[in-house]
């Protein structure tokens, strides 16, 4: 890859964060909504697994931790603030307990999306070409054209 490409890469890195970001919070907040419809004040268990698996799901698609995190924040926030108390007070009251589920939701959902992960993704190089069995003949390999200098012919 030349320069330039690898400098508009860096570039975009941060309206991608910026954008999960944004997807995750409008993702919190529907669910919060839905949740406060849906379960009455009293079903405190029903409300928190409703937002932890909104913060897992988001976790192992996401594959920025930064953006994880930042949404995981904003769901315990959301959910202490407004399920578990009312008028957005993250003091007192019971929803700090509960708090700890959705934090665990988020490591589950971020440890699957790294585990299927290539070692390519992680290093945040590009993944090599592969060579893979020709299914007309039983003994050769076929690589893609242009991994492998070769002679005139590709050999």
């Amino acid at each position: 890859m030349s320069i330039e490409v690898l400098n508009l890469f860096r570039m975009l890195r941060p309206r991608r964060l910026r954008i999960s970001v944004a997807a995750g919070a409008v993702a919190v907040t529907g669910a919060a909504l839905v949740v406060a419809a849906v379960f009455g004040a009293a079903e405190l268990p029903a409300r928190v697994l409703v937002i932890a698996a909104v913060v897992a799901w988001f976790s192992a698609r996401v594959g920025d931790l930064r953006a994880v995190v930042a949404v995981t924040a904003l769901a315990v926030a959301v959910f202490v603030g407004f399920l578990a108390n009312r008028y957005g007070e993250l003091t007192g009251g019971e929803g700090w307990s509960y708090a700890p589920l959705i934090l665990f939701a988020a490591a589950l959902g971020a440890g699957c999306q790294r585990m299927t992960m290539t070692a390519e993704d992680r290093s945040g190089r590009q993944p090599g070409a592969t060579p893979r069995p020709c299914p007309w003949e039983t003994n050769t390999m076929a690589i893609p054209p242009g991994s492998r200098s070769g002679g005139p012919d590709g050999r």
